[in-house]
């Protein structure tokens, strides 16, 4: 199941077990696509679903927050290889780095602070093992998608980077249709009692 387009933004979804279990839901695989980039393991058994259905639920219930005024500033002025290399530095620190720029220690204390609430993916479970990131910021009405997978330095490949903004309405018409349609398709299949 797919909703959205796949060549701005979409989430797609398979189901391959549906559980009874609430804390399970469903094994399959939970996908995001930006910019005709896929993140996520395609695999049938890539992860418990629950984890992602429930990250879409808050993501839908609470506004994504930006609570630094030189955080919001950081993420309008760069680019988005810089920002996903900051994070990365921020969070988990990198083997090696190299830019012109020198970002202040303060830049990288309010990362710290907005941890987990300007990231998407990982969202808990494995169905972004394949080293997928999906951080995400509000400004205004508007949303703010970096997509990037890590290289083994634990910086962003550029290849596989990805940045979009869209519009809040349609960033949760997008979650708001894939919510519905994937309890609608686990209600209908039959549970697995394990």
């Amino acid at each position: 199941m797919i909703c959205g387009d796949i060549n701005t933004f979409a989430i797609e979804s398979f189901i391959s077990i549906a559980y009874e279990r609430v804390s399970f839901l469903a094994m399959g695989n939970f996908l995001i696509h930006i910019n005709n980039i896929c993140y996520g393991r395609r695999e049938p058994d890539a992860s418990l679903l629950a984890c992602s259905y429930n990250k879409v639920q808050e993501l839908l219930n609470e506004d994504v927050t930006n609570d630094s005024v030189l955080m919001s500033n950081f993420v309008n002025r760069y680019p988005a290889n810089t920002i996903a290399d900051v994070f990365r530095i921020s969070i988990y620190g990198a083997e090696s780095y190299s830019s012109s720029e020198d970002y202040h220690e303060i830049i990288v204390s309010a990362f710290k602070d907005l941890y987990p609430k300007c990231v998407w993916a990982p969202d808990g479970d494995e169905a972004f093992d394949d080293g997928s990131y999906i951080l995400i910021f509000q400004s205004c009405n508007k949303i703010r998608l970096i997509g990037f997978r890590i290289l083994s330095n634990g910086l962003s490949d550029l290849s596989t980077l990805s940045d979009l903004t869209i519009s809040k309405d349609h960033f949760r018409s997008v979650l708001k249709e894939w919510s519905e349609r994937f309890i609608q398709e686990r209600c209908e299949m039959t549970f697995d009692e394990s």
